[in-house]
């Protein structure tokens, strides 16, 4: 194929995946998609000011709209979510002085981005900022709550702050995972041992039986535990104490067992009479408990 053939099927065949990413409905939040979620003209220059930070322009601009700031674009996207994500607090606190819905649409809560950009002073001021303007600290926001992401992704400062707020550790978005939990799924272990000792649950279960001492105890595993940062391994330690400790039994029950006591009503132990910490410590002949 000739050279300036091959080079304008690339052009093409990138223009093509453009073209599709940005109508794809997991669009990402960024510049780009919040621009071309807001229709050309009036819309479009809103979302243009609210993106340069003039507050100014922005408030002008919505004075022109039906639904003024809280005009929605493609995608459940607002302008409130855009000025958060931006980690712009003046232009959050305008657009909310002027009537913005705090919550945002739908599976677009604008705080689930305000410590996107990694800032944790401004990310709590925003989001202290929401939340006294009558937004819900676990609100969704792309199908998970702040706290869900900060634990997640090893965010232990954002934890603290989001936990000064009140935000839920021990409870996700209907029946996805607690915070707690996904912070122990994916290895973020500095933030349980932080979590277990400011109001964490140590019963978190999820719809698929795992629980933080099944966790645990296979990321104990010493190939898994040799792969750890030497701070993750030292927590993996202290919430494996704290576990103990507390009575979680140890060896803990398989997945499969905790989703048999959750079906009994038994989950966490002690929840019905006769199903206590001892029942669920002990494997039965087809549920085979693992040990270390």
């Amino acid at each position: 194929m000739p050279r300036l053939a091959a080079m304008a099927l690339l052009a093409l065949c990138v223009a093509d995946v453009g073209a599709r990413a940005q109508t794809d409905e997991d669009d990402a939040p960024d510049t780009d998609h919040f621009r071309s979620a807001f229709a050309a003209g009036a819309p479009r220059h809103f979302i243009d000011a609210v993106l340069l930070g003039s507050v100014p322009g922005a408030l002008a601009a919505a004075r022109a709209l039906p639904q003024g700031v809280n005009t929605p674009g493609g995608h459940g996207h607002t302008a409130l979510e855009a000025a958060v994500w931006r980690d712009d607090v003046t232009m959050v606190r305008a657009l909310l002085d002027a009537g913005a819905h705090p919550d945002g649409e739908p599976h677009r809560a604008p705080i689930g981005l305000a410590f996107q950009r990694g800032a944790v002073d401004s990310g709590t001021a925003i989001a202290d900022t929401l939340v006294k303007h009558g937004a819900h600290i676990d609100g969704d926001s792309y199908g998970q709550t702040a706290m869900g992401l900060a634990a997640s992704t090893g965010r232990l400062d954002v934890v603290e702050a989001l936990a000064a707020l009140h935000a839920d550790m021990n409870r996700g978005l209907g029946d996805e995972q607690s915070a707690l939990l996904s912070a122990a799924e994916t290895g973020h272990w500095r933030v349980v041992a932080w979590m277990l000792n400011h109001g964490g649950d140590l019963w978190t279960s999820d719809r698929f039986g795992s629980t933080l001492g099944d966790t645990a105890q296979r990321a104990h595993d010493p190939r898994i535990d040799a792969a750890q940062p030497a701070a993750e391994r030292e927590a993996l330690d202290r919430v494996i104490a704290t576990l103990k400790k507390r009575g979680f039994p140890w060896p803990p029950p398989s997945p499969a067992h905790v989703m048999n006591a959750q079906a009994r009503g038994a989950w966490p132990p002690g929840a019905t009479a006769g199903d206590g910490v001892g029942a669920l410590a002990s494997p039965s002949s087809d549920d085979h408990v693992r040990h270390f």
